[in-house]
C-alpha cells in the first residue's frame, strides 16, 4: 500500500496535466476565431468647447451616436469583449494625444449589439475630452476610432482597432452649444 503523499502527488500531477492540456487546446483554437465587426452608423457633433472657470484645462463635449454589431465574435472561447472609443489629436509640437471617451464591457452574446448615444460630459461617463493645457485643443482635428479587446477564456488577448471613423475639427474659439447651433444656422450673435 502506498503512502497517502504518493497517491496525492499522483492525483495532483494528473489534474495539472489535464488542465494544462485543456488550456493548450483553448489557446490553439483561439487562432481559428472569426473577427467580424459591423459598424452600421457612426456620427458625431461638437457641443460646448470651453475653458473651465476655476481650473486650468479645456473641455469639449462630443455628441456621439453609433451602432455596431459584434455578435459573431462571441464563441465558446470568448469570455468578454471590451469596446471603447478613442479620441486622438496632435498638438503643435507634433505629439499625439490619445484618450478613451467611452467604454463598455460586453460579457454575453445578447449584449453584443451596441446601439449607443452619449455625450461625453454626461455625469455617468467618466472620460471627458479634456486638455490640461489651455489653448491646446483649439482648432485641432480630433479623430474618433472604435476598438475592441477580445478577452478569451484561455489564450491570447486580441486588440482590434477598426480605424478612424470620424474626424472633427474643434472650433478656434470657445463656444457653448447654443452659439454653435446659431452659427451653423447662419445667425451670429
Amino acid at each position: 500500500m502506498h503512502l497517502l503523499s504518493v497517491r496525492s502527488y499522483g492525483l495532483a500531477a494528473f489534474i495539472v496535466g489535464t488542465l494544462s492540456c485543456a488550456v493548450l487546446l483553448a489557446h490553439m483554437t483561439s487562432y481559428f476565431q472569426t473577427e467580424s465587426y459591423t459598424v452600421a452608423s457612426f456620427s458625431t457633433a461638437i457641443g460646448d468647447f470651453e475653458r473651465h472657470k476655476w481650473k486650468m484645462y479645456e473641455l469639449a463635449d462630443l455628441f456621439v451616436d453609433f451602432e455596431a454589431h459584434i455578435d459573431d465574435t462571441f464563441t465558446w472561447a470568448v469570455k468578454m469583449i471590451y469596446a471603447y472609443i478613442k479620441a486622438s489629436y496632435t498638438d503643435d509640437l507634433g505629439h499625439t494625444h490619445e484618450m478613451i471617451v467611452w467604454d463598455r464591457r460586453i460579457s454575453s452574446k445578447e449584449d453584443a449589439t451596441l446601439l449607443v448615444t452619449f455625450v461625453n460630459r454626461d455625469p455617468t461617463e467618466i472620460y471627458p475630452l479634456r486638455s490640461l493645457h489651455v489653448g491646446e485643443l483649439a482648432n485641432k482635428e480630433v479623430q474618433l476610432s472604435l476598438g475592441f479587446n477580445v478577452i478569451p477564456v484561455g489564450g491570447l488577448l486580441r486588440w482590434d482597432d477598426l480605424g478612424t471613423f470620424v474626424s472633427k475639427v474643434l472650433p478656434a474659439k470657445y463656444q457653448n452649444a447654443a452659439t454653435a447651433m446659431k452659427e451653423a444656422a447662419g445667425m451670429s450673435m
